[in-house]
Protein backbone atom coordinates (compact mmCIF):
# COMPACT_ATOMS: atom_id res chain seq x y z
CA UNK A 1 0.00 0.00 0.00
CA UNK A 2 3.05 2.26 0.29
CA UNK A 3 2.18 4.85 2.98
CA UNK A 4 -1.59 4.60 2.57
CA UNK A 5 -3.56 3.57 5.64
CA UNK A 6 -5.94 0.67 5.51
CA UNK A 7 -8.93 2.99 5.98
CA UNK A 8 -7.79 5.14 3.05
CA UNK A 9 -7.38 2.04 0.90
CA UNK A 10 -10.88 0.83 1.80
CA UNK A 11 -12.39 4.23 0.95
CA UNK A 12 -10.52 4.29 -2.34
CA UNK A 13 -11.89 0.85 -3.25
CA UNK A 14 -15.43 1.68 -2.08
CA UNK A 15 -15.41 -0.91 0.71
CA UNK A 16 -17.77 -0.05 3.57
CA UNK A 17 -16.34 -0.65 7.00
CA UNK A 18 -16.55 0.60 10.56
CA UNK A 19 -13.59 1.52 12.75
CA UNK A 20 -13.50 -0.65 15.89
CA UNK A 21 -12.26 0.94 19.10
CA UNK A 22 -10.13 -1.33 21.28
CA UNK A 23 -9.44 -0.80 24.95
CA UNK A 24 -5.76 -0.43 25.77
CA UNK A 25 -5.02 -3.32 28.13
CA UNK A 26 -1.36 -2.38 28.72
CA UNK A 27 -1.75 -1.33 32.36
CA UNK A 28 -3.71 -4.45 33.26
CA UNK A 29 -1.01 -6.61 31.65
CA UNK A 30 1.62 -4.72 33.65
CA UNK A 31 -0.16 -5.80 36.85
CA UNK A 32 0.90 -9.35 35.96
CA UNK A 33 4.20 -8.84 34.17
CA UNK A 34 5.93 -5.86 35.82
CA UNK A 35 9.40 -6.73 37.10
CA UNK A 36 9.81 -6.40 40.85
CA UNK A 37 6.25 -6.23 42.13
CA UNK A 38 4.09 -7.65 39.33
CA UNK A 39 1.97 -10.66 40.26
CA UNK A 40 4.25 -13.12 38.41
CA UNK A 41 7.39 -11.67 40.06
CA UNK A 42 5.78 -11.94 43.51
CA UNK A 43 4.74 -15.54 42.82
CA UNK A 44 8.38 -16.36 42.09
CA UNK A 45 9.41 -15.02 45.52
CA UNK A 46 6.82 -16.66 47.75
CA UNK A 47 6.32 -20.14 49.15
CA UNK A 48 2.98 -19.98 50.94
CA UNK A 49 -0.53 -18.77 50.27
CA UNK A 50 -0.89 -16.25 53.10
CA UNK A 51 2.32 -14.31 52.46
CA UNK A 52 1.71 -14.29 48.72
CA UNK A 53 -1.73 -12.73 49.11
CA UNK A 54 -0.33 -10.24 51.65
CA UNK A 55 2.31 -9.13 49.15
CA UNK A 56 -0.26 -8.88 46.34
CA UNK A 57 -2.44 -6.69 48.56
CA UNK A 58 0.49 -4.60 49.81
CA UNK A 59 1.70 -3.75 46.31
CA UNK A 60 -1.59 -3.50 44.42
CA UNK A 61 -4.68 -3.02 46.65
CA UNK A 62 -4.33 0.77 46.79
CA UNK A 63 -3.86 2.78 43.63
CA UNK A 64 -4.25 0.01 41.07
CA UNK A 65 -7.67 0.08 39.40
CA UNK A 66 -7.08 -3.40 37.95
CA UNK A 67 -6.64 -5.13 41.32
CA UNK A 68 -9.15 -5.71 44.12
CA UNK A 69 -8.29 -7.21 47.49
CA UNK A 70 -10.73 -9.76 48.88
CA UNK A 71 -13.72 -8.32 50.74
CA UNK A 72 -13.89 -11.27 53.12
CA UNK A 73 -11.20 -13.46 54.63
CA UNK A 74 -10.35 -15.74 51.74
CA UNK A 75 -7.25 -16.62 49.76
CA UNK A 76 -8.35 -14.80 46.65
CA UNK A 77 -7.96 -11.56 44.72
CA UNK A 78 -9.80 -10.03 41.78
CA UNK A 79 -8.43 -8.63 38.54
CA UNK A 80 -10.60 -6.03 36.82
CA UNK A 81 -10.10 -5.86 33.06
CA UNK A 82 -12.00 -5.18 29.85
CA UNK A 83 -14.18 -8.29 30.20
CA UNK A 84 -15.13 -7.59 33.80
CA UNK A 85 -13.97 -8.92 37.16
CA UNK A 86 -12.18 -12.26 37.44
CA UNK A 87 -11.59 -13.75 40.89
CA UNK A 88 -8.48 -15.87 41.39
CA UNK A 89 -8.28 -18.37 44.25
CA UNK A 90 -4.72 -18.90 45.48
CA UNK A 91 -3.75 -22.53 45.94
CA UNK A 92 -0.18 -23.79 45.88
CA UNK A 93 1.45 -27.08 45.22
CA UNK A 94 5.01 -27.15 46.52
CA UNK A 95 7.51 -29.52 44.96
CA UNK A 96 11.10 -29.53 46.23
CA UNK A 97 12.47 -26.03 45.61
CA UNK A 98 10.04 -25.09 42.85
CA UNK A 99 6.64 -23.48 43.39
CA UNK A 100 3.86 -24.37 41.00
CA UNK A 101 0.91 -21.99 41.27
CA UNK A 102 -2.41 -23.56 40.52
CA UNK A 103 -5.02 -20.81 40.18
CA UNK A 104 -8.66 -21.68 39.85
CA UNK A 105 -10.77 -19.01 38.23
CA UNK A 106 -14.28 -18.19 39.42
CA UNK A 107 -16.09 -15.77 37.17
Amino acid sequence: MGGVTLSEEYKKEGIQWKNIEFIDNTDCLALFSKKGNGLFALIDEECNNDTLLSKFNHHHAKGNVYYEAPQKKELAFTVVHYAGKVKYQIKYQLAAVHIYPNFSIDI
